[in-house]
């Protein structure tokens, strides 16, 4: 995901925004990784924090609000143990969830005044003055305060957006580089193994993919040409009939199919440790050449039609494959056929010497073990052997 957060971009961002609010924000990520850390803590915080159990309890008190607010997707201002008020503001773009978070403020100076006179010797206060603390304290009512959250939500979405795009571009540009770069560099004289292995290793790379494979159908059955990943032994063992409901479907629409439900794939006969896959048939309209497996992997949208666009132009490299296989093995038959009419010539004053050579190289040609010719007699109404 970082991949498309422009964090430089974003960082300006905050900075700028701590200049105009007065407070200094953090990002956090769905894990709530943090991302982008605050510029400073406020002075009361760092005092706070020299005690072990209330900084649990801000530690605490920070995740439950963090969570919460992926999980509702609106703001909240939270007051927390000191008095002094937090904000958390969600910010979402596609499959992005981000948190921005406030450092704290005060709503009123009488917050602050009750928090001093109680908590100071428990919180390890003791010997600061409020007047000390008070010095790098904010405060700000909440009428502005949600103005603020109405500027920096759509403000900070936007930007996430720009740069969730740009990233999206990238990512397809280096998918494209990528693809294309393997197949102009495909060797001519490359084996159907070959291309299967450098598809398997493509996809590998390409998208994370935790294991891959591309099968081939031989007698009813799929079974594994290649395969690569984390379960890449499991997979080589997997053996899948036509008539798997789960093959079958693939193989009647020509369509990907996929299939994340445990139950469904212990009845589809794939093996505990599998528990996710995806099925891209291999295919160019003229000839079904197989499919592509991938497992315990999840492929975003974009992400699952590139992988279809990988099967179309690996499906157009078999049957180049296939073509050019064919094509060789019709030169080497012209040219044998050549070379035997050729040798025929010698015989061509002694007509009973031309048939039989006729008859004897094209039962050698056929591998038949006998062979007869038919002329037509004298008024060419009537073959004769």
């Amino acid at each position: 995901m970082s991949r498309m957060i422009d964090i430089k971009f974003l960082t300006m961002a905050l900075r700028l925004l701590s200049a105009l609010t007065g407070l200094n924000f953090a990002l956090y990520d769905e894990t709530e990784n943090c991302i982008i850390p605050p510029a400073r803590e406020d002075r009361l915080l760092s005092s706070i924090k020299m005690n072990e159990k209330e900084q649990k309890s801000y530690n605490d008190f920070l995740s439950r609000y963090r969570k919460l607010t992926i999980e509702d997707a609106k703001p909240y201002i939270v007051q927390r143990f000191t008095l002094q008020y937090q904000v958390f503001i969600p910010i979402r773009h596609k499959e992005v969830n981000l948190v921005a978070m406030s450092d704290g403020f005060y709503m009123a100076k009488e917050d602050f005044a009750k928090f001093h006179a109680k908590w100071r010797e428990r919180q390890g206060l003791t010997g600061r003055s409020a007047g000390d603390l008070a010095g790098g304290l904010k405060f700000i009512d909440s009428h502005t305060m949600g103005n603020h959250i109405n500027l920096i939500k759509p403000l900070f979405e936007n930007i996430l957006s720009s740069g969730y795009e740009r990233g999206e571009l990238n990512k397809r540009w280096q998918w494209a580089r990528t693809i294309i770069g393997l197949a102009a560099n495909l060797k001519t004289d490359a084996s159907f193994e070959d291309i299967s292995r450098m598809m398997v290793e493509t996809v590998i790379f390409l998208f994370n993919a935790d294991t891959a494979a591309v099968f081939s159908l031989n007698k009813g059955v799929l079974h594994p040409e290649s395969a690569d990943g984390r379960r890449r032994k499991t997979v080589l063992d997997l053996r899948l009939s036509k008539d798997n409901e789960l093959v079958s479907e693939a193989m009647q629409g020509l369509e990907p199919v996929s299939e994340t439900d445990g139950h469904k794939l212990r009845y589809y006969g794939v093996p505990g440790d599998i528990n996710s896959i995806y099925l891209f048939p291999i295919e160019d309209g003229a000839e079904f050449f197989g499919f592509l497996g991938i497992f315990n992997s999840s492929l975003e949208r974009e992400a699952f039609e590139a992988v279809e666009d990988i099967c179309r132009l690996w499906a157009y490299l078999f049957g180049v494959k296939k073509t050019k296989g064919r094509l060789k093995e019709y030169s080497k038959g012209l040219d044998l056929v050549s070379a035997k009419i050729s040798a025929l010539f010698k015989h061509y004053k002694d007509q009973q010497a031309l048939c039989d050579e006729i008859v004897n190289e094209s039962a050698a040609l056929i591998g038949a073990e006998k062979c007869s010719l038919m002329l037509p007699d004298d008024d060419g109404d009537v073959l004769k052997i």
